[in-house]
């Protein structure tokens, strides 16, 4: 049973190690959908939807009926005196007391219990008020705008984690040539020294090719360095355990092949961008707000109603204790605004100010739209011309170091020209590299400029 056990256990682990290492390999896509479900910032937005849609329902509710209760149980251990004038005092005064008509009259006051309860409930309904209408119409249009406010943080953290997934792609293959060069100069640096330890060659020689060669694994290293540290903050934008291994999946091949396919989308519609969307929100709840100001001048009609019991007595067990008498009364409440000093008048002319600014923006925003996209589109196209130069420069690089070696293990070429010719090459890659990268930033730039950058 135990053999059993260690052969199922045996055949267990690397499946599951096969299992946990394919979960850590990533596609570009994958990569913004999980940052998009782990990003703080989308979160926060998401939740600024739910309280959108909750202050719908809360305005909603203003509208529908109303009902309030209030009770109150209050004695009077010592009652306010009464002030009265001498021909109300005599009403009040016994057959015959006298009574100084210069002077007023103080006295118990004898209208009042000590002891008073009272219990109700009020009712009320609006049936016109034409700010709770528009108030209904802005709510909505402010959970219109969470939801836009959502849609463009997904687009701001899909721009950067394409920017460091991209980055960590071409430090992993800027990584591995370096590797391979690093390989090929420690060939040639051993075969130096074995010509060295021959006397075919100079201890100058043999020195030059060791400099070059430290330098490269100094280059090696930091590289590497750099690409871990591409690791650490793309696993931070995702909001991934940075604990936990995370192998993109992509190539170089991808980022040439994106801005190839996006340099051929020629369509450039302005209100395609979110940035558009929310100015014409933003437009459109300043007309709500202008609405709703001039909805100020309407009258506002309501139901109402009242309903309660109430009792007075000598003291508070009496009041208790004793019967309590109902009372209610309903009715129609009109309120008509008459005169408010010209304060709705400038504040409907502020807001008129404010929807042409906001006007004048959407206009700013098509034209400078258009300028993004035209100048994104030539840095797109030209960041893959001088990519495919520097390319063709790679190649080139590498020609002359194959011809150079063989030149110099002939015997017809120095080592200074080999030397030359691998710090020719490791300048060519860098240039790639550098373009490669660029190339990249450019892409994302133009499909932003397009409003194509995320879609969900």
């Amino acid at each position: 049973m135990r053999t059993l056990t260690v052969i199922v256990l045996g055949l267990l682990l690397p499946l599951s190690a096969l299992r946990a290492q394919s979960d850590s390999i990533m596609s570009l896509q994958q990569c913004i959908d999980f940052a998009i479900q782990n990003s703080a910032s989308v979160k926060n937005a998401t939740l600024d939807e739910y309280i959108a849609e909750a202050k719908i329902k809360e305005t909603t509710t203003i509208g529908l009926p109303q009902i309030s209760g209030s009770a109150m149980l209050m004695t009077n251990p010592k009652l306010k005196p009464m002030f009265m004038p001498p021909a109300a005092a005599a009403l009040f005064a016994p057959p015959g007391a006298p009574i100084n008509m210069d002077e007023v009259v103080i006295q118990d006051n004898f209208f009042q219990t000590k002891a008073l309860g009272d219990a109700y409930l009020s009712g009320s309904q609006i049936l016109f008020n034409g700010s709770y209408i528009v108030g209904l119409q802005a709510s909505r249009a402010y959970a219109e705008l969470s939801k836009k406010n959502t849609k463009l943080s997904k687009i701001q953290v899909a721009e950067n984690i394409t920017k460091a997934y991209y980055m960590v792609i071409i430090t992993q293959e800027q990584s591995k040539l370096l590797d391979a060069n690093v390989r090929r100069i420690d060939s040639t640096r051993r075969q130096m020294t074995a010509m060295h330890q021959q006397g075919l060659i100079e201890k100058v020689d043999l020195d030059r090719i060791e400099v070059a060669y430290n330098n490269l694994i100094r280059s090696q290293e930091n590289t590497r360095a750099f690409l871990q540290l591409g690791i650490y903050a793309l696993k931070f934008q995702m909001g991934y355990d940075v604990n936990k291994p995370l192998q993109p999946s992509g190539s170089i091949e991808d980022i040439r092949n994106e801005a190839l396919k996006s340099s051929a989308n020629k369509k450039v519609d302005p209100t395609q961008r979110m940035e558009y969307s929310l100015l014409k929100t933003k437009q459109q709840l300043e007309k709500l707000s202008l609405k709703n100001q001039r909805a100020g001048y309407l009258p506002s009609l309501a139901l109402f109603g009242n309903l309660g019991v109430t009792r007075g007595d000598l003291d508070v067990a009496k009041t208790i204790s004793n019967e309590w008498f109902p009372y209610g009364n309903y009715g129609l409440s009109l309120s008509v605004p008459i005169f408010s000093s010209m304060g709705k008048y400038y504040k409907v002319q502020q807001l008129k100010i404010e929807m042409k600014k906001t006007e004048n923006d959407l206009d700013a925003f098509t034209q400078a739209a258009k300028f993004q996209s035209i100048n994104a589109e030539i840095q797109l196209k030209n960041s893959l011309n001088l990519v495919e130069s520097e390319k063709k420069n790679v190649e080139l690089a590498r020609e002359i170091v194959r011809v150079s070696k063989i030149k110099m293990e002939q015997g017809v070429g120095t080592n200074l020209e080999l030397i030359n010719a691998e710090t020719s090459l490791k300048e060519a890659e860098t240039n790639y590299f550098t373009a490669l990268y660029n190339v990249a930033i450019a892409n994302v730039e133009y499909q932003k400029a397009l409003g194509t950058l995320y879609n969900e």
